[in-house]
């Protein structure tokens, strides 16, 4: 019993796309390829000679790999992503007045620690967070 995998399928894939890549498959679809619809007993096919029997249409194959153009003339198309930027920015907004939000609370405790005293050997440290925590704030907070 063979067992297919999803990758074998993948690994299949790449192999195809690649093959049609180097062989012009790009090339070939841009120059614009006659292919027929031919529907026989019921069942359609695509075929890039005419048929033989049943009904016939021949198509047009387009090249749209350089990107999506409006169906309806004058019809602009929107970002896909202006809802989300919106969602971003308020999302980024909130996290950076958290962030401003802790910095400020970190800031009050070296200050009361500062107030209520400390060790010489802790001085050093203290008025370095300190500074720290008051450029962050001046430099991103309002």
């Amino acid at each position: 019993m063979i067992h297919i995998t999803n990758l074998t399928c993948r690994t299949a894939s790449l192999l195809l796309i690649l093959f049609m890549i180097l062989s012009g498959y790009r090339q070939v679809m841009a120059e614009g390829v006659q292919l027929y619809r031919c529907v026989i007993d019921g069942a359609t096919e695509f075929r890039q000679t005419a048929c033989a029997e049943g009904d016939e249409s021949r198509i047009r194959v387009t090249d749209h790999s350089r990107g999506m153009t409006p169906s309806v003339p004058g019809l602009r198309l929107k970002k896909v992503s202006e809802k989300t930027d919106n969602k971003a920015k308020k999302k980024n907004k909130r996290a950076i007045d958290e962030r401003c939000w802790k910095k400020r609370r970190q800031l009050e405790k070296v200050e009361r620690r500062l107030r209520a005293g400390y060790k010489p050997s802790q001085y050093e440290r203290l008025h370095q967070r300190q500074e720290t925590y008051e450029s962050y704030i001046r430099k991103f907070c309002r």
